[in-house]
């Protein structure tokens, strides 16, 4: 019975299913520790593995400040030994990403190997501009999910993304993963402040499309973000954004995204799965340089763990990440009750954000 059949089963009892959630941060830790004891579970069980900062599109919020990233990449031959000691570390799901992966004269033969792996699941994540051109190559490979981003209807969508045609080559993506047999097909959309309420709009348009998934998440400020004037929420707004999910969820297969917390657990009807923090705990990233990070929220060096061209990845994360695994949270936290649910929410909001607690929706 894998994780999602358990939580559905407990949230069946309503009390049961309350403790659960309430405790859900805890339980999970709890887990990774017992793991590291008796390795029944095999860690990390998802790594984004950056294969390039290049990028055909000038996102305003993009996290990883794409274009503008200077270092020198992972060579093809770095890249296939990595991915190799993913497939050792017992990783049961590997993200290729960027920047837009896709530009990367060599990612089909990534793609490729990676498909060949026995990782049990391999993700794309791409901006889907260039699917169409690419489609004959796509089709070879194994492919289980792929990833697109839609952020706003038509030319507005195009103007945030810098791009013109992003909306509609993102949808004609979906429709192409869809035939070439891609058979899980992700929209994930970033809420700009101001934006809430433009989502029910953009609820059409992905009801109407090939998506199997979408997923509702708040600008994070970092990266280029973090020079957007407007760049955090109002309680309003995020009131709005609940009430929305909620409005469109029996239409649309829509969620909460988690780096918004413990609003996962409180708002249950608004998601499948509570919030937990993954980073350094089941989660990593790996940058194009070889840096590797918590979790993919952000690229900033001053938070790598190592590099993979100085110790293999194994190494890397079975002797890093002790803050994340031994986390020393800031004192309201450590007071909070809803710390065993929280667990101090989403660590990329907690040291790069101030605005990272949701508690007084809570109270």
């Amino acid at each position: 019975m894998n994780l999602t059949s358990v939580e559905r089963f407990i949230r069946r009892f309503p009390l049961l299913g309350d403790y659960y959630l309430n405790h859900y941060s805890q339980i999970r830790l709890n887990l990774f520790k017992l793991n590291r004891v008796i390795p029944v579970l095999k860690f990390p069980r998802y790594v984004h593995l950056l294969v390039t900062y290049a990028c055909n599109f000038n996102c305003r919020q993009c996290q990883v400040d794409a274009n503008r990233r200077k270092g020198s990449q992972l060579t093809y031959e770095e890249v296939i030994r990595v991915i190799g000691e993913i497939e050792k570390a017992g990783s049961r799901h590997l993200v290729i990403t960027g920047g837009e992966a896709l530009t990367r004269p060599d990612i089909f033969d990534i793609l490729r190997f990676a498909g060949d792996s026995r990782i049990p699941r391999i993700t794309l994540a791409t901006n889907g501009y260039l699917v169409e051109k690419f489609r004959n190559e796509l089709s070879k490979t194994r492919i289980d999910r792929v990833v697109t981003s839609i952020d706003d209807v038509g030319e507005t969508n195009d103007l945030i993304r810098g791009k013109k045609g992003a909306f509609k080559n993102a949808l004609k993506a979906l429709d192409i993963f869809k035939e070439i047999g891609v058979p899980e097909r992700f929209v994930n959309t970033t809420v700009l402040p101001g934006k809430v309420s433009r989502m029910e709009e953009l609820a059409k348009f992905i009801a109407a499309s090939s998506a199997t998934s979408w997923t509702l998440g708040l600008l994070v400020p970092i990266g280029r973000a973090h020079s957007l004037q407007e760049r955090y929420f109002e309680d309003e707004e995020l009131i709005e954004l609940i009430r929305l999910i909620k409005k469109i969820r029996a239409a649309v297969p829509v969620e909460l995204m988690s780096h918004t917390g413990y609003l996962k657990n409180y708002f249950k009807d608004v998601t499948s799965e509570p919030f937990y923090c993954r980073a350094g705990i089941e989660t990593c990233s790996i940058n194009p340089d070889g840096e590797v990070m918590p979790c993919n929220i952000t690229s900033d060096k001053r938070f790598s763990e190592g590099n993979i061209r100085e110790k293999d990845f194994r190494t890397i994360w079975e002797e890093g990440f002790e803050q994340f695994r031994s986390p020393n949270l800031p004192p309201g936290c450590k007071s909070c009750e809803f710390l065993p649910a929280c667990g101090g929410g989403c660590w990329g909001y907690r040291v790069i954000n101030e605005k990272f607690c949701y508690r007084d929706f809570c109270v």
